[in-house]
């Protein structure tokens, strides 16, 4: 995905659920994307991945936009760090 980016943060919440965070932007002059699919992996203190999760962001980014996401999920016991990144998504017609 050569025309997306995505920039995001976590925290634990009262719940204690992980909540995973960020922006993803569109670098692209004329194409919008939609159905943004972000792994989400769990990672331990020595940097081994514990999990992986794939959450769609169902928004269109649109050309030189940018569009916020946030998910809530359980947080894996042992979890020191949590790195985000896109796998895929569509080209908005």
């Amino acid at each position: 995905m050569q025309f997306l980016r995505i920039e995001g943060d976590n925290h634990v919440n009262l719940l204690n659920q992980e909540v995973v965070e960020g922006e993803i932007t569109n670098k692209a002059t004329l194409a919008s994307f939609k159905d943004v699919e972000v792994r989400i992996t769990f990672k331990s203190s020595s940097g081994s991945t514990i999990e992986k999760a794939i959450k769609t962001v169902n928004d269109v980014v649109k050309p030189g936009k940018t569009v916020s996401f946030k998910f809530k999920m359980k947080k894996p016991k042992g979890t020191a760090s949590v790195a985000v990144d896109i796998t895929g998504a569509t080209a908005d017609k």
